[in-house]
């Protein structure tokens, strides 16, 4: 199966600091012995609708293999390996993605007439003002705040998910994957 891995610099596990092996055909990782667990146990990697949880410097396409269990915000597999890195990522994608996010926030705040100072328009004011630096993951985050805190409060959860999953087609799109 092929899903996609966020790294940081140097192929480095955003959470592990584990360096992933540079792709390659015996570039296999095998998860922990024992059941999969997410977030204990297995290799972690994106769907499209993930992405936005896990945003960071690299951008990979990623081989799954053997057992995998589904997460909230990922995929979990029994074994891995990096196949290719998304070089439009590296290449413009965050801040096109940035700037998409923080004018769905915008448009959505301004669609529901909040008024100045509601905290709905506060994480949206937030994300417009990150969305031209290198903290992408803290636009998202804003920007779907933003939905989230637009309406009831029983919405907000599922407002919040619903948008962190049109965030993961947009970034899909700017890293025309």
């Amino acid at each position: 199966m092929r899903a996609y891995k966020f790294l940081r610099p140097g192929r480095r596990g955003l959470i592990s600091a584990f360096e992933w092996p540079a792709p390659g055909a015996s570039s296999w990782l095998e998860a922990a012995p024992g059941p999969l667990v997410a977030c204990r146990n297995g290799l972690h990697a994106c769907r499209v609708e993930d992405l936005a949880y896990w945003i960071a410097g690299e951008l990979w396409e990623v081989e799954l293999d053997g057992e995998l269990i589904e997460a909230p915000d990922a995929i979990v597999a029994r074994r891995a390996r990096l196949v290719r890195p998304i070089e439009a990522w590296s290449a413009g994608a965050p801040k096109l993605f940035a700037r998409g996010a923080a004018a769905r926030a915008r448009a959505h705040v301004d669609a529901c007439a909040l008024p100045a100072g509601h905290l709905a328009r506060q994480y949206a004011e937030q994300a417009e003002q990150l969305q031209d630096t290198d903290y992408t993951a803290a636009v998202s985050f804003a920007a779907a705040l933003a939905f989230a805190n637009a309406g009831p409060p029983e919405q907000a959860t599922p407002a919040f998910r619903a948008e962190r999953a049109i965030h993961g087609q947009l970034l899909a799109a700017a890293a025309g994957l």
